[in-house]
């Protein structure tokens, strides 16, 4: 919200007292920020504050940090299911690797047992 209202003050602050709120049915409802004091007719000379957030703005604010704290706690909850699921896709790989490197070896057997009686005859 800090950063809505300080782009709303670099934007220019135009120092009206009055705003300008919707309300839920759509009618309009005009305070004067300084007397506090309102009503149902939009007065004469009528400027909005610029600086003003109104709740629809806060709400979003408020709706995009529950969001990404949702998500933050999200995560961190499913942390430790990730890292099981992460050792066991490694596990895996490493256990295809280790296999590979077994047939390999168990299938060239005949050509290292003629290497090694060649070497042992010199």
């Amino acid at each position: 919200m800090h950063c809505c209202l300080t782009q709303r003050t670099l934007a220019g602050d135009n120092r009206s007292p009055w705003v300008q709120v919707q309300l839920d049915d759509g009618s309009f409802f005009f305070l004067d920020l300084k007397r506090l004091q309102g009503g149902w007719e939009k007065p004469k000379g009528f400027i909005h504050n610029s600086v003003f957030l109104d709740r629809q703005q806060i709400q979003e604010v408020v709706s995009r940090v529950s969001g990404s704290y949702s998500r933050s706690v999200l995560w961190r909850s499913s942390e430790a299911l990730l890292v099981r699921l992460q050792a066991a896709s490694r596990g895996f790989l490493l256990r295809q690797k280790l296999q590979a490197r077994r047939s390999y070896l168990s299938s060239h057997t005949p050509a290292v047992i003629i290497i090694q009686v060649s070497i042992k005859a010199m």
